[in-house]
């Protein structure tokens, strides 16, 4: 009961209010692990080579600020063998709070020391909870406005996002950065106003004194025996120095994993680092033992309720691709229907339901054929109910319909009474082609089309094509006063 009424508190929280609440918290927790993964280096210029994305922070648990495009130029000032600290590429914006600025036309000065923030490249100010500077702007710093930032249609304004500061920097993975040319780096340099590097020297021409020819005293052509080196003793008093291996991971305290857990839950279940946190969770149940029986239910519990999210995200995603699988389908049978009615001889295509109306008690029997492939289906027209015909057994399906129509001034639909009804299906090729059964037909001389020149047009009994002109006829009236 516990764990379904958790479960619906977090689908029914607000993903935008999720995201907005962590974005303090997400921001503390991976800060540290993005400044720890990088050192300040003398600044360098490189190259991207690729499309290739930019983070808010020196991981791949980071989202995307940017893609950088092939070609673009970037100032490097921290790395690490993995990842690069880098300043943004020249018009990226960053955002800021409405209450950090003063506005004048399109320029925003801070009116106080501000944090801005990295913007998400797919989602916006919402979702946006990462540091793009190290630390605040400072007070009086004047930004261009590139947009004001509003988190509903004609709602108030919460944020610009400005033109990115010389303060803001990004992270790129270090592999796929190429380092310029001092030719290339000069060129950039000199375009951003910036003091152009100072060329290395070149070291002086060495020269090589003339060494008379000595010949060898050992035989180099008879092969060299090994000298063995008797191992040094330790001194009195120390002992023998182990090689060093690599550092052991501590374990979380429980103090620390409590904070994290409080952060990741405050974070949206799709993006938030769920496996990591379980998995440290699994090593400080195995390090505490038997001995703390306490501790160790409280580890569990934890477990358990960040299993459940857990569950829900793969649920969030499951449903996420079904509806895009449904999607695609709808769009595949949306187009299979446009290519079968270019080509079709029916006289009526769509799926046949039951009629509440026309049931047949007070009013006369017939079936609905409805439109399939939109969003909501429409009444194309009405099939009459005959002796003839078992329609029941094509209910749900889709079907197409030969017989001859006449038009309902009341309904302003059709009424067709039947001679030909087809089950139809998805073809291997695309389209739709009829289910491999006999089809249901009049066999009596009088079902035959009233227009017997269709014969000549298409295949016999199979009805008119759309672009042959409709035979003239005055509607019927329908049984028991029916229009």
């Amino acid at each position: 009961m516990v764990r379904r009424l958790i479960t619906n508190t977090i689908l029914a929280l607000s993903p935008a209010l999720v995201g907005a609440v962590a974005a303090p918290a997400a921001s503390c927790l991976l800060a540290g692990v993005a400044s720890a993964q990088v050192a300040d280096v003398a600044p360098y210029v490189v190259i991207a080579d690729s499309a290739t994305p930019m983070r808010g922070g020196a991981s791949e648990h980071y989202y995307t600020i940017t893609t950088l495009t092939p070609g673009t130029f970037l100032r490097v000032d921290a790395d690490s063998p993995t990842w690069s600290r880098v300043t943004y590429p020249q018009g990226t914006g960053v955002f800021i709070r409405v209450e950090d600025v003063s506005v004048s036309g399109t320029t925003a000065k801070t009116v106080k020391a501000a944090r801005i923030k990295a913007p998400q490249q797919t989602r916006g100010y919402a979702f946006s909870w990462t540091d793009a500077s190290p630390a605040p702007i400072p007070e009086g710093t004047t930004l261009e406005i590139i947009e004001p930032v509003r988190e509903t249609e004609g709602g108030p304004i919460v944020a610009y996002l400005v033109k990115a500061p010389d303060q803001a920097r990004g992270y790129v993975e270090t592999r796929l950065l190429r380092r310029a040319t001092d030719t290339e780096a000069a060129s950039f340099l000199e375009k951003l106003g910036l003091a152009k590097p100072k060329p290395p020297e070149e070291p002086a021409p060495e020269v090589k004194p003339s060494v008379p020819e000595v010949k060898p005293v050992v035989d180099l052509t008879q092969p060299v025996q090994p000298t063995e080196v008797a191992p040094v003793a330790p001194a009195p008093g120390q002992e023998a120095a182990n090689p060093m291996g690599p550092a052991e991971r501590p374990v979380g305290t429980v103090e620390g994993l409590e904070s994290a857990f409080q952060r990741i839950w405050k974070e949206p279940a799709e993006t938030a680092e769920i496996d990591e946190l379980i998995a440290e969770y699994q090593r400080a149940i195995e390090a505490s033992g038997s001995g703390d029986a306490r501790r160790r239910t409280q580890l569990e519990q934890r477990v358990a309720a960040l299993q459940i999210r857990k569950d829900v995200r793969e649920r969030i995603r499951k449903a996420e691709e079904a509806k895009a699988a449904l999607d695609a389908d709808r769009i595949r049978l949306q187009e299979q229907l446009a290519a079968w009615e270019r080509t079709r001889v029916y006289t009526l295509i769509g799926q046949l339901q039951p009629s509440t109306v026309y049931d047949g008690k007070r009013l006369p029997q017939m079936y609905r054929v409805v439109s399939v492939g939109g969003a909501a289906g429409r009444t194309l027209g009405y099939i009459r109910k005959t002796d003839e015909f078992d329609l029941d057994k094509y209910l749900g399906q889709v079907v197409g319909v030969v017989g001859q129509a006449q038009l309902d001034r009341s309904l302003q639909l059709n009424l067709i009474t039947p001679f030909r009804v087809d089950r139809l299906k998805a073809a291997d090729g695309g389209g739709l082609a009829p289910v491999g059964e006999t089809p249901q037909t009049l066999g009596s001389p009088s079902a035959a089309p009233a227009n017997p020149g269709d014969a000549t047009r298409g295949t016999p009994g199979m009805g008119r094509r759309p672009d042959s002109p409709q035979p003239a006829s005055e509607p019927e009236e329908l049984p028991d006063g029916g229009q």
